[in-house]
């Protein structure tokens, strides 16, 4: 039977069924009363979407589904009893509730601690992981921040990449990373990810390939239609703008709510993300790059640009506004251009780009 290692403390699962060790309240209850109602028998959860791209709201899933989506992902990534896995995602979240599923399901060990930007930074720990679930923010920081840090996730066999797209930067620092990485697709309705694309290795994808059983389509705007065992054979219609490669594999383009209309001239805000950060990459810069469009009165919309970086004297700006001039497209160079020291974040870790917007929005008036 699993073990669970919370707070310093390990303990069996078959001495957690009632009995909860931890002060009311706290995140290490809230974790292990989630696993109690799971070993119960629970027959559905009521949980919270992050909020990244809409308001949070409440989503109830029925236990059928967090299993069928727990079995995919076992079967995929080969996950056994022998495994040993570290959640530090948010445990009141689909990415993080799912790892605590997965490792229940599989009968792996399970070590849990608070989510932070740098669950490495503690030093080299004893246990010998082999899988574990980021956000790219998580990673980023790993592999730059200490030795120490980088020695332990490359100890990992296993890792997921989720709650944000993996940026160019990102992707050209995990090809030196022993671990096999994959980056994932998905979202709370969807019961975490539906599809995987690896992003290191030999094997290396391009795109994402779906999990058995789960079927895709689009519908009139483009936009990728998810229907698999995790849905209850329901279509789950997204905002998400993909092209589909064969049945099973597709790319993500970006969401259909952040297509700017500038002008009259449509703009997709994560392709335009993509150009700057390779402009970034050749100027030897490495940053978080937003593009939202803001309103205004005569183009409708204008590009606004957000670049998570100091630039207190302005040097950088002057030199980087000129390599944009000569790089992007006539409608595609940002209006406007802000820096900012610390992007704000969701409690799962994506950038809130709600703050960002309104943040912009009120700077205008």
């Amino acid at each position: 039977m699993s073990t669970l290692s919370l707070e310093g403390e390990k303990i069996r699962f078959s001495l957690l069924k009632n009995n909860n060790p931890f002060k009311p309240d706290t995140y290490a209850y809230k974790t292990v009363e989630f696993c109690q109602n799971w070993m119960k028998g629970t027959d559905s959860f009521e949980l919270m979407t992050s909020g990244s791209t809409g308001q949070p709201k409440k989503i109830k899933l029925f236990r059928k589904q967090l299993e069928s989506s727990a079995r995919l992902t076992i079967k995929t990534l080969q996950l056994s009893e022998k495994d040993h896995a570290f959640i530090c995602l948010n445990t009141a979240y689909i990415a993080g509730i799912m790892m605590l599923i997965r490792s229940m399901e599989a009968n792996m060990k399970m070590t849990v601690i608070e989510p932070t930007s740098r669950p490495f930074q503690y030093g080299e720990f004893n246990e010998e992981f082999t899988f574990t679930a980021l956000v790219p923010m998580q990673v980023k920081l790993s592999i730059n921040s200490t030795k120490s840090e980088r020695r332990t996730l490359n100890k990992f066999k296993t890792i997921i990449i989720g709650g944000a797209p993996v940026d160019s930067f990102l992707k050209n620092e995990l090809i030196e990373l022993k671990p096999a990485i994959y980056g994932t697709y998905g979202m709370t309705e969807t019961v975490s990810h539906i599809a995987l694309k690896k992003l290191n290795g030999p094997d290396k994808e391009d795109c994402f390939h779906t999990l058995n059983e789960v079927k895709i389509s689009t519908d009139k705007r483009g936009c990728l239609i998810i229907n698999g065992p995790m849905t209850l054979g329901k279509d789950v219609i997204t905002n998400d703008l993909v092209e589909i490669i064969e049945n099973d594999k597709f790319n993500w383009i970006g969401r259909y709510d952040n297509v700017i209309n500038s002008g009259g001239i449509k703009i997709q805000a994560e392709e335009l993300e993509e150009k700057i950060q390779a402009i970034l990459i050749k100027m030897g810069e490495e940053c978080r790059v937003i593009v939202l469009g803001v309103p205004d009165s005569l183009l409708g919309e204008k590009v606004c640009l957000f670049l998570e970086k100091n630039d207190t004297y302005g040097e950088f700006r002057k030199v980087f506004k000129s390599i944009l001039r000569a790089s992007l497209g006539k409608f595609e160079i940002p209006k406007i251009i802000r820096f900012i020291d610390k992007f704000p974040e969701t409690p799962t870790g994506k950038v809130d780009k709600k703050q960002l917007l309104h943040s912009a929005i009120n700077s205008f008036r």
